[in-house]
C-alpha cells in the first residue's frame, strides 16, 4: 500500500488553469488562441489536457516521470500496423460518404467506437438509436475509434460503414508526410510565460502545449473534411456529450446550418472542464446547440457550474442510456447484518478509501463488498486496497449479490448517482475532491469520514422512507426521451 501513485486532481485542476492562464505561445496568450476565425482553440483540448495529461503528471508532479509520451509527440510517425488498419477506417469512411452523397438527406450521429455486449450500438447512448428506429429516420454515424484490433473487432460487429475521425486522421497524416518531404517541417512552437511554474512544471507546460497546438493542423483538416462531407446532406446532427473530441463535428455542423444535440451520459462536474465556460477564454466555444439532459437537476447544476450552455439551450428529456435495473435493495433499517458497497473508483484517493476500508471491517455487524469494474484486471483494482480482508467480499457485478444493501459508499463515480436513484442510500467518503461534493450539498447523499465511518453507516440505515423517496425523485430521469426526439426530428424535417 505504501507504494501506491495517487491523483492529486485539485492540484491537476490548479495548474491546467495556472498554465492557461499564463502561457505564451508564439507571441499570443494560449487562452486567445483560435480554431478558425470563430472558436477557441484551446478549450477544444481541455478536457483531454486536464484528465489525460494534467491528472497523469500529478501523481509524482516530476516531468521525467511522463515525459517519454511527449517525446514520442516529436518523433511520431506511422508505424505500418497504422498505416494498414488507418487505411482499412479511411476506405470505410470513403464508403459511408459515397452513401451519404446518392441517399437520402439523413440524421449524423456522433459517438465513441464502443458496442454494448448484446448488442450493435454504443449502449450509453442506445435509446437514441432506438428512437430513430422507431421514426425510421435514416442515419450516418461519425465516430472517434482507437486504430487496433478492437477498431477491427467493432466493424465486424457493427457491419456497417461509418465515418472516422481516425479514418480522416489518416489522411491528413500522409499528407503530412508529403509535405514533410518536399516543403519541411513546419516552424517552432515559441512557448513563454511560464516563470511562475516550477521547473519540472515548466517542462510539463511546454510537452503538453507542443503535443495539442500540434495537432491543431489536423483539427482544422478534419473541420474542413466534415463540413464539405456533410454539407447538403444532414437534416440534424445528434451527439454523445463527448467533450473531448466532436469539437470539429460541432463546427461543422454550425459552418451547415444543421442544429447539433449532445445527449448527456453521464454526470457533470467542476472538473468537467471540457462542458464549462470560463470568462479567460476569447472567442466562442465549439459545443453543440443542445444540451439534451437526463432531468430538472442536472438541467439545474449546468447551470451552477457555469457550463457552456445558456439556460435556453438546455433541453430536459431524460436518460439515453438503455435502462436497466439496479440489481440491488434496500436493508431493513434494523437488519442485524449491515452490508455496505464500496465502489471501487479510478480517480479516488485510494489512502483514504482503505482507511475507510480498514475502519467498516471493524465496525461491528457490517459487511464490506468491493464492487470492482468489469472492464478493468481485478488485480490492479484491489492492489490499491492493500490485503483484502477475508471477510470482505470482491464482486463486478451487482447481480452476484443475494442479500439486501444498507449503503453505497464512493468518492465521485456516476455508480452513486445509479445508486441513489434505485432507492439505496449514499455515502460519500470525505477527500480533497470536488467531483460529488454537490451530492452532499444537495441533499443527495452523506458525509463518511475515515474516524466517523461506523456511526456513517448507522446514520445511512436510519434514513427514512420519505428521505429515500425525496432523493430517488430529485434523481428521476423525465422519461421523456423518444417524445424529445421525435419533436426534433419533426421540426428538423428528417422523419422518415
Amino acid at each position: 500500500m505504501e507504494d501506491i501513485k495517487e491523483y492529486d486532481i485539485p492540484y491537476a485542476y490548479e495548474l491546467f488553469n495556472r498554465i492557461t492562464a499564463s502561457t505564451v505561445v508564439n507571441g499570443q496568450p494560449l487562452w486567445a488562441l483560435l480554431l478558425d476565425d470563430t472558436h477557441n482553440l484551446w478549450h477544444c483540448f481541455a478536457q483531454s489536457a486536464f484528465i489525460e495529461d494534467c491528472v497523469a503528471f500529478s501523481i509524482t508532479k516530476k516531468f521525467a516521470d511522463v515525459a517519454p509520451q511527449y517525446q514520442a509527440v516529436q518523433r511520431s510517425g506511422m508505424s505500418f500496423k497504422y498505416f494498414l488498419v488507418g487505411g482499412l477506417a479511411f476506405v470505410v469512411t470513403l464508403v459511408a460518404l459515397i452513401g451519404m452523397r446518392f441517399g437520402p438527406k439523413r440524421v449524423v450521429l456522433y459517438s465513441v467506437d464502443r458496442l454494448s455486449p448484446r448488442g450493435r450500438f454504443d449502449f450509453r447512448i442506445e435509446r437514441v438509436y432506438q428512437a430513430l428506429a422507431a421514426e425510421r429516420a435514416p442515419y450516418v454515424e461519425v465516430f472517434h475509434t482507437v486504430i487496433g484490433k478492437r477498431f477491427v473487432d467493432n466493424l465486424l460487429r457493427r457491419r456497417r460503414a461509418a465515418i472516422y475521425l481516425e479514418g480522416l486522421e489518416w489522411a491528413y497524416f500522409l499528407t503530412r508526410m508529403g509535405k514533410r518531404i518536399f516543403v519541411g517541417r513546419a516552424p517552432t512552437m515559441v512557448i513563454d510565460g511560464l516563470e511562475g511554474l516550477t521547473p519540472d512544471e515548466q517542462e510539463f507546460a511546454k510537452g503538453l502545449i507542443h503535443k495539442y497546438l500540434s495537432i491543431a493542423p489536423l483539427l482544422r483538416y478534419r473541420t474542413d473534411f466534415l463540413t464539405w462531407a456533410l454539407r447538403g446532406r444532414t437534416r440534424v446532427v445528434f451527439a454523445i456529450d463527448d467533450a473531448r473530441r466532436y469539437q470539429e463535428f460541432m463546427i461543422a455542423a454550425a459552418r451547415i446550418g444543421a442544429h447539433s444535440y449532445a445527449f448527456q451520459h453521464s454526470h457533470v462536474t467542476p472538473y468537467h472542464v471540457g462542458w464549462l465556460a470560463s470568462g479567460l477564454y476569447r472567442g466562442a466555444y465549439a459545443r453543440p446547440d443542445y444540451f439534451v439532459a437526463w432531468n430538472e437537476y442536472w438541467k439545474e447544476e449546468l447551470l451552477a457550474l457555469n457550463s457552456v450552455w445558456p439556460e435556453g439551450s438546455i433541453i430536459i428529456a431524460g436518460s439515453p442510456k438503455e435502462t436497466s435495473v439496479f440489481a440491488a435493495t434496500r436493508a431493513l433499517p434494523d437488519s442485524p447484518v449491515r452490508t455496505i458497497i464500496l465502489a471501487y473508483e479510478t480517480h479516488a484517493p485510494q489512502r483514504i478509501v482503505k482507511k475507510v476500508l480498514d475502519t467498516l471491517v471493524e465496525c461491528a455487524d457490517v459487511r464490506v463488498v468491493i464492487k470492482i469494474r468489469p472492464d478493468l484486471p481485478a488485480e490492479g483494482q484491489l492492489s490499491v486496497f492493500g490485503t483484502v480482508p477475508n471477510s470482505v467480499r470482491v464482486i463486478t457485478n451487482l447481480t452476484e449479490l443475494a442479500e439486501p444493501v444498507t449503503a453505497v459508499l464512493g468518492t465521485y463515480s456516476t455508480f452513486l448517482y445509479d445508486a441513489v436513484e434505485a432507492g439505496l442510500p449514499v455515502g460519500l467518503i470525505k477527500t480533497p475532491l470536488a467531483y460529488t461534493k454537490r451530492m452532499v450539498l444537495n441533499g443527495l447523499a452523506d458525509d463518511v469520514t475515515v474516524d466517523g465511518a461506523c456511526a456513517a453507516v448507522g446514520r445511512l440505515a436510519a434514513l427514512t422512507t420519505a428521505d429515500i423517496g425525496f432523493r430517488q425523485k430529485v434523481l428521476s430521469e423525465a422519461g421523456r426521451l423518444g417524445v424529445v426526439i421525435h419533436d426534433i426530428l419533426v421540426h428538423e424535417n428528417a422523419v422518415g
